[in-house]
């Protein structure tokens, strides 16, 4: 979709962070300003992450040249640029319009290699990036063949902080409206940019629900007109911006089932787009015009785009689910244009069946069946009862028995904490309980952890969470998810910590390249483990691999986490050591 929401971070211009993958298969994040000397690099984050902002921010950091993919597959560039690095935004965008997502891609290689393998960066939208292939075809055109994959951090806690307390006017205590996040479970959706700005313009500083009620207050706030001579000149009616919300759904949805991106006045439509006069009287809309005149839109040059992919999905979802609850049409007539040859949901439209799930009540067991994974990620499980969550918690497993790796690159875990639930305990524990090694089940397991990291603290696990952190058997990056959730539902028991640090350290816990005894350090240097004790866990010759980096504690924490005074001990202790 075009028409980009302002980032909240556009004023503020906050560095954001990016992360890759070393060679060693270790992530490893810097700012995004520490990638440029790379030739080229894709930048992947969800809808609202923040892309355009940060790819525009270097753009004109780095004396670059930004341009929409549309624009540079259309325009090209000026002759004048030629010889500057390209920042090209939207390849997601592109392929939302097209009917194979090969095509824009190969359109953005022919322009690259035509004007001699320039350096470029290009964003995409993370669930429409397709890995293996999409990485091959660029790196053909890209300078010495290497193009390397950055996924955009989410804003941290103290960014969102600043965030916040640049918008004074609309967010009288900053604080506050973090903490009453944290206590509705929803603090991490504010690592996305767009859903940090939707909830404090939708709820006015007063603090944020359920997902669901962001996209809610949001799309209220988009469908209410705020002119005061508008608002003489057409007052609102009871029900109107339900019916014009209604309208906008519809709208969206024929756009994201038909591929298109846009609605056009001109009397032809384009590839990309459909004209509005060909739009079928049986839609029923109370007043389209109006629809399509709201925030809810932005309209450029007589095409009109959803302001945010995810607001149309949001609204989409509802006007879908609200003909389907009405009988006035059968879900198979939906999910045919949904679904691909296999019987999946088609890429593009994840995001579409995540709201639907969470819209439809009747058909929602059905749909989380057809994609778990689509429905956490793009919907939001606090919707769902606990005959819902049970259905979802099954569908996973069922999901990870069929690709232990359907998780791959999906890096975002927050979406998973409604199913940490007070109810869902005991189901979450069953699943602790089973430690079996096979893949499948590690892959399930990796699901709870995301859950339990950021749902309801659940000191009952405390037992289930620890055996998981000593199991040399599990998958190790389990292990480490299960410490993070072990300090989330425990509060930290420093005396257990250290009992860990010391077992790692004398070997009798397995530990791989010494990172679980770094994460250790971190929560327990130095109010636990002092300056005068901290540098004897230093790794030993052997623990870590000789192709790979030391853990960041030992890179970086310790600098940063010593005291003034802590400096002249850890001198002497050195000395001492060697």
């Amino acid at each position: 979709m075009t028409g980009k929401s302002a980032s909240t971070d556009a004023d503020l211009r906050i560095p954001r962070r990016a992360t890759a993958l070393t060679d060693d298969g270790h992530p490893e994040t810097r700012p995004l300003a520490e990638w440029r000397e790379i030739d080229a690099y894709v930048l992947l984050g969800d809808p609202g992450a923040g892309k355009s902002e940060s790819l525009r921010a270097e753009s004109e950091a780095s004396d670059g040249v930004y341009l929409s993919a549309r624009d540079f597959i259309a325009l090209g560039i000026e002759l004048a640029d030629a010889g500057r690095t390209l920042f090209i935004d939207g390849l997601d965008e592109m392929r939302a319009g097209s009917s194979d997502g090969r095509v824009p891609l190969d359109a953005i290689r022919a322009r690259l290699k035509a004007l001699g393998r320039p350096r470029f960066r290009l964003s995409c939208r993370e669930h429409d990036w397709r890995a293996q292939t999409d990485l091959a075809a660029l790196c053909q055109v890209a300078r010495g063949g290497v193009v390397q994959e950055l996924h955009l951090e989410p804003l941290s806690r103290d960014e969102q902080r600043q965030v916040l307390e640049a918008r004074l006017a609309e967010v009288p205590d900053a604080q506050a409206f973090l903490q009453r996040a944290d206590e509705r479970g929803i603090a991490n959706l504010f690592g996305n940019p767009l859903l940090l700005d939707l909830t404090i313009r939708a709820t006015k500083g007063d603090g944020p629900g359920s997902r669901h009620a962001i996209y809610d207050l949001a799309c209220r706030e988009l469908a209410t007109e705020h002119s005061l001579a508008h608002q003489d000149a057409k007052p609102l009616e009871p029900g109107d911006v339900d019916r014009l919300l209604d309208d906008a759904g519809l709208l969206c949805a024929v756009l994201l089932l038909s591929g298109k991106s846009s609605l056009t006045r001109a009397q032809e439509a384009t590839a990309s787009s459909i004209a509005w006069h060909t739009l079928p009287a049986e839609l029923c809309m109370h007043d389209a015009g109006a629809a399509l005149a709201s925030k809810v839109f932005a309209t450029t040059a007589g095409e009109s785009a959803p302001r945010h992919r995810s607001i149309a999905e949001y609204l989409a979802g509802q006007a879908i689910a609200k003909r389907l609850q009405q009988d006035s049409l059968p879900l198979g007539r939906v999910l045919a244009l949904m679904q691909g040859g296999d019987g999946g949901i088609v890429e593009p439209l994840r995001g579409l069946l995540g709201w639907l799930a969470v819209h439809d009540v009747r058909d929602r067991q059905r749909l989380t069946q057809l994609d778990p994974l689509g429905v956490v990620l793009n919907g939001d499980v606090a919707a769902f009862s606990i005959t819902d969550k049970h259905v979802l918690l099954e569908a996973l497993r069922d999901e990870a028995k069929r690709n232990q790796w359907f998780r791959n690159r999906q890096w975002v875990s927050y979406p998973f904490a409604p199913l940490a639930s007070p109810d869902m305990a005991d189901a979450l524990a069953k699943v602790l309980t089973d430690h079996s090694a096979d893949a499948s089940h590690q892959a399930l397991v990796d699901c709870v952890l995301d859950a339990l990291n950021h749902g309801a603290p659940m000191l009952q696990l405390r037992v289930p969470l620890e055996a998981w952190v000593e199991d040399p058997a599990a998958w190790f990056d389990n292990r480490i998810h299960a410490l993070r959730a072990w300090k989330h539902c425990t509060g930290f028991d420093a005396g257990k910590a250290r009992e860990w640090l010391d077992r790692l350290h004398q070997g009798r816990l397995q530990d791989i390249d010494a990172r679980l005894a770094g994460q250790l350090l971190f929560d327990l240097y130095p109010n636990y483990v002092g300056p005068d004790e901290v540098l004897r866990y230093w790794p030993k010759p052997g623990d870590i691999g000789a192709n790979t980096m030391i853990p960041l504690f030992w890179r970086h924490g310790l600098i940063e986490r010593s005291r003034p005074q802590d400096f002249a001990v850890l001198a002497d202790v050195w000395l001492q050591l060697r």
